[in-house]
């Protein structure tokens, strides 16, 4: 062998043997080299006109992805894919066929999905138990409430100890906090001081107070002047409740022109002193009552008149006795609005009965009427008459009082009596110094 040949065959073996460990060290990853996974690798596709199960074919064989596809995987597509994961990009591009797939194992499996497959799987939500105490709403009135809102699962409550029990998703509890804030706020008071009085019409005022000519002076302004029509009647003067409709003796109310008006107590006041240098004006009742925004307020002077009920139940008959309410009543709702004005819806009424036969007989005289004040102002109200039938004996003692010669030394005269009811409403907003309620 030639010298020469053989120390160049020579220098080569000794480059492979130096140079290659050192060339397989260089191409192995080193412990600070990593190469990412397949599914977080970035890819690039570009496909125009592409069979689609040749673009599956491709993915498969460039990432070694083992990949099934049903028969009906047909057609041809067109995408430019950049930077996106293994997973979006089949995703993508069974999308752009009109396909769906799924991973499972590590095969893919390319398809075409029925309607029932389209259809979402409801996925259970979560829920919460939370009780709510109640300290001024109604649990029943809040439960009407919540019920009645949309997405909101039906809640349950336990009257005697007012509370609320709420099983539902955090964001529907977040809305029933809301809604129970509002609802079980401190309610707002009202003070109501009534004075109910009584005037004697004498005969120029058969048919009423003539309360224009009295208040002509601009004493007080009043917000409407008109004549009652009582339900069931077309004229406006009587009419009759109770178990029975017939009138009653002895006394009875009828109507007049109502009159409703409102100002400052003191020009009422001056009003009513006018009216006294005309006849006799006397004080009946001055109820003070408190009252809360919206709930009915109710005052009555006078008494009850009783009858005795029987029930027959099975053959048993029971007795008992039940009252009617008799005299003056007065029913106040106040409702308070943001800028403290007072809407308040008046209802006075006069009633009397008498039991005949068994039978109670009842006459009531009544009116409803909404008037809106101002804090502190006083409300009028005007109208209503009550007529009573009374005889009075005159005669001389002792004489009079003989059965025989009662005829002649004594007379007995009828004397028919009206008055015309006048109640005087002052509303007044109480502050509460009740500390602020409590979150729910």
């Amino acid at each position: 062998m030639n010298k020469k040949l053989f120390l160049s065959l020579f220098f080569v073996l000794l480059v492979i043997v130096f140079t290659g460990p050192a060339f397989a060290k260089e191409k192995a990853p080193g412990p600070g080299r990593q190469i990412k996974p397949i599914n977080e690798q970035l890819i690039t596709l570009n496909y125009r006109d592409m069979d689609i199960r040749h673009a599956f074919s491709a993915l498969a064989m460039e990432f070694k992805l083992n990949i099934v596809m049903s028969r009906d995987i047909q057609g041809t597509i067109t995408l430019h894919l950049f930077g996106l994961t293994l997973e979006d990009a089949m995703s993508t591009i069974a999308m752009a066929g009109g396909f769906d797939y799924k991973k499972a194992e590590g095969l893919y499996y390319i398809y075409k999905a029925t309607e029932k497959e389209k259809t979402p799987v409801p996925v259970p939500v979560e829920t919460q138990m939370k009780v709510f105490n109640a300290s001024f709403v109604d649990v029943a009135t809040a439960k009407a409430t919540l019920d009645a809102v949309p997405g909101l699962n039906p809640v349950e409550v336990h009257a005697s100890t007012k509370t609320i029990v709420v099983n539902d998703t955090l964001d529907n509890i977040k809305k029933i906090e809301k809604i129970l804030s509002f609802m079980d706020a401190v309610p707002k008071q009202v003070l109501i001081e009534a004075k109910i009085l009584k005037v004697t019409l004498n005969d120029d005022m058969t048919f009423g107070v003539d309360w224009k000519a009295i208040m002509t002076d601009g004493i007080i302004q009043t917000s409407g002047l008109s004549t009652a029509v009582l339900p069931g009647t077309t004229s406006g003067t009587e009419f009759v409740t109770g178990p029975s409709t017939s009138p009653a003796s002895g006394s009875r109310g009828t109507f007049a022109n109502f009159v409703a008006g409102i100002g400052s107590t003191s020009q009422i006041a001056l009003a009513i002193d006018a009216l006294k240098s005309k006849t006799d004006v006397d004080t009946v009742a001055t109820p003070k009552v408190l009252a809360i925004h919206g709930k009915e307020a109710k005052v009555m002077v006078g008494g009850q008149q009783g009858y005795k009920v029987n029930t027959t139940i099975d053959g048993v008959t029971t007795e008992s006795v039940e009252f009617i309410d008799t005299g003056t009543i007065l029913e106040i709702t106040p409702y308070i609005d943001d800028q403290e004005n007072i809407l308040l819806n008046v209802k006075p009424a006069i009633n009397s009965a008498n039991v005949s036969s068994g039978t109670p007989v009842v006459t009531s005289t009544a009116v409803a009427t909404w008037l809106l004040t101002k804090d502190g102002e006083t409300v009028f109200i005007a109208g209503l008459i009550e007529s009573t039938d009374t005889k009075r004996k005159y005669g001389i003692p002792i004489l009079g009082d003989l059965p025989i010669l009662s005829y002649l030394f004594s007379r007995t005269e009828d004397i028919k009596e009206k008055k015309e009811l006048v109640i005087l409403i002052t509303a007044k907003i109480i502050r509460n110094n009740l500390p602020p309620s409590p979150k729910p």
